[in-house]
This record gives C-alpha cells, structure tokens and sequence, in this order.
C-alpha cells in the first residue's frame, strides 16, 4: 500500500488508489438526505459521504463505492444509453447517463427514482479524499468527469413533492393574536413618550414615502427565502416556457429574495450584456441540452 507521512507525524494518507478515476455527481439536497438516511442504518455505509457532491468510480458501476472499505449499502445504479445511428450535434456526445435510485418498498411514491445526468464538460482538476470513522485519510482517485444530477421535469411525484415543499414554505409563520388593553393576558401598554415619539416620527415623514415605506416591507415580507434546490426547479420550468427572462420577470415568478435569486441565476444562467437579448438571462448550454426539446 503506497502511503505518505505528513511532517508532524498526524498519520499516513493512503495513495493506493491514487490514480484511479471517479465521477463527481451534484445531488439535490433531498436525494443526498436520503442517502444519508440509508448510511444511518446499522451494518454498513452508502455511498453519498460529504454532502451533495458524490465521487462514483470512472467505470459506471452501481453507486455503492465506500472509501476504506467495508459493508456498503447500494443507493442508486448508474445507465447508460448509447444509439450508434444518432450522431453528435453541437459538441454534444449521444451517450446518455441516467442515475436510477435503489429504494425500499414504499417510498418510491416520496421521491422521483430515475434522474437525468447532465454531463459537465469543463471543470476544475480535482482529487476525491475520504476519512474513515478511526481518522484514517485515504486518496480515492482523481476526478475524470462531472454530472449534475436532475430531476425530470415531467416526473408526476417530483411535481406533487415540489408542490407540498412549496406549501410549507408558503405557509406564513406569523400568527395574529388578540390583545387585552388591560394587560391581563397581551402586551402592556407603551409608555405615553414612546408613542409620542412614533407620532412625532410619523407626522414628519411624507404621506407617499409611508406608503412606499409601507408596500416594499409587505413585498419584502412575502418573499420568504426557499430552498435552493427548489428555485433551481422552478427556474427549469420557467426556461422551459420560453428561453430568454429578465431579472424582474423571474423576480416575480419565482417571488425570492433578488440577491439570493442572482446567486442561483449566475450558476445556471448567462446574463447577456450585448446583442439582439441584452439585460435577458438564458440557460447556459449544458443545461439547453438536457431540458429544453430539441427545435
């Protein structure tokens, strides 16, 4: 076993596996809680260690490999799907990845099972590292190709979960309570100075400013921020409708925060700044090709 000591002597990292190749796969955060969920269970580990990012070796094998061995549960399998008569249009290759989740019987109704894997042409050169539960470091591989793992738009219980994810985000967390002027069971009354001092504030600011003061809290106030993987589906959908939106337009259809909704177009979308679409957002070509039907 090749291996390496660091220079204060915390322990060896293992380079046995140095050269072998892995795929990098970005999960939704759904999926990757499931995956830990079946890692919980006693006996052994699933393979979706570290969060939404997942290493899977280069040769497409059920999603099963844990580093430092071990008992290993299987969560998903990997497929692929080559047609020799189709022929390559925009750089674009005709294998096609699917990733086919490994769950218990009864909970296919609670999430999709068959997921897309959008190929990524270009990354950053990167190595995969694990940790066993003893602090045992080991090198798995160096990572050859980069999917981003999605949901199918169509999928009827990807909707219905999108749909009750939504509602409870959607359910408003401030409830209205009645008050007692005598303090017996609500507020007490403010000191005669304070409101006083409200009145004051209030009768010096501008009727129109109030009212604007007033409307953009409310708007703000609406906008309660969701999960990232859910404006992200619901910016597929949106692009699906038609190619080209402006900030304001998806703004409002999506009704997030505009500075988390910038953070989320920016690495999905391209912003164009000149041409026949400036000031539109489009979706970056990698993502046109695995949700947008061919023209």
């Amino acid at each position: 076993m090749a291996s390496a000591k660091g220079g204060d002597g915390a322990g060896e990292l293992d380079l046995s596996r140095a050269n072998q190749g892995v795929w990098l796969m970005k999960v939704p955060q759904f999926v990757a809680d499931r995956w830990h969920k079946a890692g919980d269970k006693p006996g052994g580990e699933a393979a979706a260690g570290g969060g939404a990012a997942q290493g899977a070796p280069s040769t497409p094998p059920p999603a099963a490999a844990a580093a430092g061995g071990g008992s290993v549960g299987v969560v998903g399998r990997v497929r692929m799907a080559f047609d020799p008569r189709a022929r390559p249009q925009g750089g674009q290759a005709a294998t096609q990845f699917m990733m086919r989740l490994e769950v218990p019987e009864g909970a296919a109704a609670e999430l999709p099972v068959e997921y897309n894997l959008a190929f990524t042409p270009d990354h950053v050169p990167m190595h995969v590292f694990s940790e066993s539960a003893g602090g045992r470091i080991a090198l798995e591989g160096k990572v050859e190709h980069k999917f981003d793992m999605q949901p199918p738009s169509g999928d009827r219980g990807y909707r219905q979960m999108l749909q009750t994810r939504e509602k409870k985000w959607n359910t408003p967390k401030r409830t209205l309570q009645k008050w007692d002027p005598s303090g017996a069971s609500g507020p007490r009354l403010p000191m005669p100075g304070a409101v006083s001092n409200v009145k004051r504030k209030a009768a010096t600011t501008p009727a129109w400013q109030q009212a604007a003061a007033a409307r953009a809290a409310d708007k703000d106030s609406k906008r309660v921020r969701m999960s990232r993987d859910l404006v992200e589906a619901k910016l597929f959908a949106l692009f699906e409708e038609r190619p080209h939106w402006t900030l304001k337009h998806l703004t409002d259809a999506t009704q997030q925060p505009q500075q988390f909704l910038k953070e989320v177009l920016g690495d999905m979308c391209v912003y164009n700044k000149r041409g026949p679409n400036q000031g539109l957002y489009e979706l970056k070509p990698e993502y046109k090709h695995s949700t947008q039907p061919p023209s």
